[in-house]
């Protein structure tokens, strides 16, 4: 019962979090221009991040240890389960096309071209599962969005490198590394190389964090992110649901 709340419960934590990001956010400081690190929500959202990650990674390292094994079963899905791993791909998709058209340097090209491809990614890893067999190359494919969530963390960090305050962009920051963890471990279970409980706990930490980042992301990074978090909920599920189950 407590694995297949453990997505949602994180998911409330990371809109209370996504609650305080906006708050802290909407608190700058008119001598500076930015908002104090020791104000008490700063504080407050410093604290539960750190206790969310904390208790996530307790909670599964403490799942049972044996599992279903294979991709084909731990990722099998529902209908409704299937259309949405279809609608994050085409979301990552569509915005890789449009940051690519919209481009204004070298940065959103390769930015766009990886979106697309990692759109492209989930699709065919979708029409894996519904078929129940892997396709030749798709572990291949599976990972880009690994090296995307990589790609996108540089940017961001470029982005800001001349900022002498890191708390206008760390939870964006780590939300964005949170999901490169989770789909690079989501991808062991392509490459039959499964690590169920790390990857259960980077899923449900990337969960957290992009709940929290889309409180202070834009058009269209807030799309990308919101997709990045929905595939990380869905597959904390999944591979949640895999945990304590027996090898077949």
């Amino acid at each position: 019962m407590l694995k297949k709340a453990a997505p949602w419960i994180v998911l409330a934590a990371g809109a209370v979090g996504a609650a305080l990001r906006r708050i802290q956010l909407g608190l700058p400081d008119e001598a500076t221009g930015f908002f104090p690190r020791s104000a008490p929500v700063s504080v407050a959202l410093a604290v539960l991040s750190l206790l969310a990650a904390v208790l996530i990674i307790l909670f599964c390292a403490t799942r049972p240890a044996s599992r279903a094994s294979g991709c084909e079963q731990v990722f099998a899905m529902s209908t409704a389960e299937y259309i949405l791993y279809f609608v994050c791909g085409g979301v990552l998709g569509a915005q890789g096309v449009y940051v690519f058209l919209n481009r204004s340097g070298a940065t959103d090209v390769i930015f766009g071209i990886l979106a697309c491809v990692s759109g492209a990614a989930v699709i065919l890893f979708t029409l894996a599962m519904k078929n129940g067999q892997k396709q030749d190359g798709l572990a291949t494919i599976c990972a880009v969005p690994p090296v995307f969530g990589c790609f996108w963390l540089a940017a961001l960090y470029k982005g800001y490198s001349a900022e002498p305050q890191i708390l206008l962009f760390c939870y964006e920051a780590l939300a964005i590394a949170a999901a490169a963890v989770s789909a690079y471990y989501a991808e062991g279970y392509v490459c039959a190389r499964p690590r169920p409980r790390t990857a259960a706990a980077a899923s449900l930490i990337a969960v957290y964090f992009a709940a929290v980042a889309l409180a202070g992301l834009s058009f269209p990074y807030t799309v990308v992110m919101a997709a990045a978090g929905v595939l990380s909920f869905l597959n904390a599920r999944k591979i949640l649901a895999s945990l304590g189950a027996q090898r077949r």
